[in-house]
């Protein structure tokens, strides 16, 4: 090794080490702006589960830079938190191009439509036992459950249709995938057996 490739070596070690800061601030040795420090903290406070911190350093980012992708991105997922949706959305939609959000953001996207298309199949189900077509309300949860849902609501409404149906085989099967999911409640899920029960 001669003497002039010796004295690179301590700024080719800083560039390596520094690891995720040389390939997000390409030039070594490159100050991060302030606006992606903040970021650094709030998808860090993320991780944590801390949203009133990121929610703190978003607004601080986009202040700084209201184009900052992604202060974008978890104001989004901020909102999309807060169960304003619609809102979450629009955001998610304008990153979904986005070199380093856009597959992030697809994926919200997607999650927020089949939210929506399960609402939407659940208040199908809710209007067809409020009207006492109780057939309906079970054929409609038996499209459902083929899509692959399993969700709480779904199963319950399952158990209801199907046991004023008169398919009891077809109420106690989905108490029997309701009891295994393991995410009911004890009381939740001793009604429901009684009310299967009392059938």
């Amino acid at each position: 090794m001669n003497l002039r490739s010796a004295h690179r070596l301590p700024a080719l070690w800083i560039c390596l080490v520094g690891g995720f800061l040389t390939l997000a601030f390409p030039a070594c040795g490159a100050e991060p702006k302030l606006e992606d420090r903040l970021f650094f903290l709030a998808e860090s406070a993320f991780r944590q589960g801390n949203l009133p911190e990121v929610k703190q350093n978003v607004v601080r980012i986009l202040k700084l830079n209201p184009q900052h992708s992604g202060g974008l991105y978890y104001k989004a997922v901020l909102l999309e938190k807060a169960k304003q949706e619609e809102k979450a959305g629009e955001l998610f939609r304008k990153l979904s191009r986005d070199k380093q959000f856009g597959a992030l953001a697809r994926d919200h996207l997607f999650a927020l439509a089949s939210r929506q298309r399960q609402k939407g199949q659940n208040n199908a189900i809710q209007s067809y036992i409020d009207g006492g077509a109780f057939s309906e309300a079970l054929q409609e949860c038996r499209k459902a459950l083929n899509q692959g849902r399993r969700d709480e609501e779904l199963l319950l409404q399952t158990i209801f249709s199907a046991a004023l149906a008169g398919d009891m085989r077809f109420a106690e099967s989905a108490l029997t995938t309701l009891t295994s999911s393991g995410k009911s409640s004890e009381e939740l899920l001793k009604n429901v057996h009684l009310f299967v029960d009392g059938w």
